[in-house]
This record gives C-alpha cells, structure tokens and sequence, in this order.
C-alpha cells in the first residue's frame, strides 16, 4: 500500500485507487504523543464522501480477511474443526467461508436498526455498507485471484 509522510511526522497509508488516507500510524515517539480525538487544521484526506467510502470500505474488507485468518490459524479453532482429517481444498473453502461471514458481519453491523447515529450518518453507512463487497473482490483480483473467481 503506498504510504506518504505528512508534515507532522505521520505516515499516512494511501489506499491504491483514490490516493485517499486510509489509517494514520504515529511515527512520532511515545514521549510526544498526540491526545485522543485531537482535531486538526489539515485539509481533508478525501475529496468527497464517497472516496472516504472506498477507503474505508477497502479497510473493513481488509480488516475482515485478516480477522479470518487470524481464527483460522488459532490451534483449538483448527482442533475443533478437525482440520488434521481436512483436505487442504476443504480447508481452503473453511477459510473462504470464515472471510465471508466477518464480510457479512461487518455489513450487518453498518445496517443495524439499533445503531444510535443521525440521518447523514446512516445514508453514509448505508453507502459504506454498499462498497464493503465491492472492496472485497477488489482485494482478492489485487492478490492476483484470477477474475473467473470473482463475483460482486
């Protein structure tokens, strides 16, 4: 992921496609550290909020792979499941499976009737939950996955 060094030390991951700022990562020591919830006079990272969608969407998709990976790599989770019997082609689709449902669990997070936002907000969720999917398969062609296994 390109990554870009603003002013104030912070290194800025850009996502590939915008050039929007998809997370910030303190460079500075922790003896300088910036409170929580600062605002800040910068400019915008994203030029619109659908940009600030994509980004953020792409985060979530990547965010969901990883959280994946993450339980499938645990030893009781592989234990459990019995992975030893498991082909790797069965483990393969276990994996797949997982990534899909932390996909889906996020996008039902986004929609959820109880969520205590105001009226713009739930039309940007409502977006970002649209790009969530979009983001995935947009993940999985940069990996290479080849486009007869894509579906949006």
């Amino acid at each position: 992921m390109p990554k870009a060094v603003a002013p104030d030390g912070r290194l800025r991951r850009l996502h590939r496609s915008t050039g929007c700022q998809a997370g910030l990562l303190m460079v500075k020591p922790l003896t300088d550290p910036l409170p929580p919830n600062t605002m800040t006079t910068e400019s915008p990272a994203c030029e619109s909020l659908e940009q600030m969608a994509e980004a953020t969407a792409a985060g979530l998709a990547q965010t969901a792979a990883g959280a994946a990976f993450q339980l499938f790599r645990e030893k009781q989770f592989r234990r459990l499941a019995g992975f030893e019997k498991l082909s790797q082609v069965e483990q393969d689709r276990i994996f797949n499976e997982l990534v899909v449902a932390f996909v889906v669990l996020i996008m039902l997070l986004l929609e959820a009737p109880d969520l205590r936002v105001a009226g713009e907000s739930r039309d940007y969720l409502a977006g970002l939950n649209k790009s969530v999917p979009k983001a995935h398969v947009n993940h999985l062609r940069t990996l290479g996955v080849e486009t007869n296994h894509l579906r949006d």
